[in-house]
């Protein structure tokens, strides 16, 4: 066999190896609840142990005024015990936070002892936006002032790629969805935010996440408190080139899940969050679907449900602990809200499984960032788990487009870019239509990693 047709056979086995991976979770089982709400608030893993940020906390009524809480509560899932951190420098919510994702590392880095808060809208609802940041060193407890934003801000996407922050779109005000992509170099650390090649389709209520070498934006929602609408658009970034590619749609509508957004292994997995054109008869818009982004193949895929709907819940990835005895990768979800207004402290974990095909298991999976052990797709199924719902109320607490890959790159942003057209959202209140919302497989693109198998393989038999 010549070394070409050696090649193409290898290049074969890679896109078998990608097209029949998937992650599956095991049923959600209760944990010990979140000491206080935190809804639409700052979510970071550090150390194995995830940090709750500010997001709305209480609420007053006539009338109803959302209140954020500036606590930072600090979840353990290997204990399953809950501690407090320093209290945050600000009140707010619709805030972002990031760091860096220590399974993506080769090796520590003195960066990961940090959690960086950035905008946000300040003070009771109807707050402002803000262009304040601030950064927390999880070792020393403390928070310090970072640099500002050139512009106030609100929910937008926040990823640490690298040494460099990315923060994507939001709103200017509270209902103008901006184009602006700043970044902030860490290893250069000049003092300031620099602006990037703008964002194609300006949108609010999503999280930013960065997997090698590419920045993910996943869904959100256009405007906030007039002509809202929820999207299911998905778009990367590329560091290298600085341009946009539209990536395949979501399966439906998703806003909401910002802290409920997380990278494991070379999957983003979703959970939470709100669908406003759902109708499940129960009249609750929020959602109890996870899903997760296959960012090698550009698929998606539906996983386990949480046992309750929740909105603006926070989530957390952790790579091989022990939970009860049991070593593995565990996700964990926790807080959120059953309503904007109605606050949940519920926690639950899921133990994380890779399925691929055993015809191609050699007991291990070759990812973007390393090697990890492979679950046999034989393993039981998982099935649908029924937890008791510990809820806390906030006033008791005091168009679905076929999806394309075409790379947009446009010129570096302003501060305050305006209200661009947006070709791909809905033109008018008239509810979406949206995908099967079953525990299944959106797997567009496996019929042509196929195709191009077969090819390869029958160009090699000649060669």
């Amino acid at each position: 066999m010549s070394k070409i047709s050696l090649i193409l056979l290898s290049v074969m086995g890679s896109l078998a190896m990608a097209a029949n991976c998937t992650l599956r979770l095991s049923p959600w089982t209760s944990r010990t609840a979140a000491p206080q709400v935190h809804i639409e608030g700052a979510t970071a893993v550090v150390d194995n142990k995830l940090y709750l940020m500010g997001g709305f906390g209480y609420a007053v009524v006539d009338p109803l005024t959302l209140i954020p809480t500036n606590r930072v509560d600090i979840y353990d899932p290997s204990t399953n015990q809950w501690s407090g951190g320093a209290t945050t420098p600000f009140n707010a919510s619709h805030c972002q936070g990031t760091t860096t994702i220590p399974f993506l590392n080769q090796s520590p880095h003195e960066l990961d002892r940090y959690i960086w808060v950035v905008a946000g809208f300040q003070g009771p609802h109807p707050g402002g936006p803000t262009n304040k940041t601030w950064r927390y060193d999880t070792i020393n407890n403390t928070w310090q002032d970072f640099a500002a934003l050139p512009a106030v801000r609100a929910s937008g996407g926040l990823a640490l790629e690298g040494t460099t922050l990315h923060y994507v779109g939001g709103m200017k005000d509270r209902n103008t969805d901006q184009a602006t992509h700043f970044t902030y170099d860490l290893a250069a650390d000049l003092g300031y935010w620099e602006n990037t090649t703008e964002f194609p389709y300006p949108r609010n209520h999503f999280q930013a996440r960065a997997i090698n070498g590419k920045v993910y934006m996943l869904g959100g929602q256009y405007h906030h408190d007039d002509g809202v609408q929820d999207v299911n658009v998905a778009h990367s970034y590329d560091i290298s080139t600085k341009a946009y590619t539209r990536l395949q749609d979501l399966p439906f509508p998703r806003s909401h899940s910002e802290p409920g957004t997380v990278v494991v292994y070379d999957w983003i997995v979703q959970i939470g969050g709100r669908n406003m054109y759902q109708n499940d008869g129960d009249g609750n818009i929020n959602l109890n679907k996870v899903f997760a982004y296959d960012t090698q193949n550009d698929q998606w895929h539906f996983l386990e449900d949480l046992p309750a709907k929740r909105i603006g819940a926070a989530a957390g990835f952790f790579k091989n602990i022990t939970v009860d005895g049991v070593l593995g990768d565990y996700i964990v979800a926790t807080a959120g809200g059953i309503d904007y207004d109605i606050g949940a402290t519920d926690t639950w974990i899921a133990q994380v499984f890779l399925d691929c095909d055993e015809s191609e298991d050699d007991g291990n999976w070759v990812s973007t960032y390393g090697t990890y052990p492979m679950a046999s797709s034989s393993s039981p199924s998982s099935s649908t788990s029924s937890q008791a719902t510990s809820s806390t109320s906030l006033t008791s607490a005091a168009s679905t487009t076929p999806g394309s890959s075409t790379a947009t790159t446009s010129s570096a942003s302003t501060a305050d870019s305006s209200d661009s057209t947006r070709p791909f959202a809905p033109e008018s209140s008239n509810p979406l239509p949206v995908g099967d919302n079953g525990n299944q497989n959106v797997d567009s693109s496996s019929a042509t990693i196929v195709s191009a198998s077969l090819l390869i393989l029958a160009v090699s038999m000649f060669l």
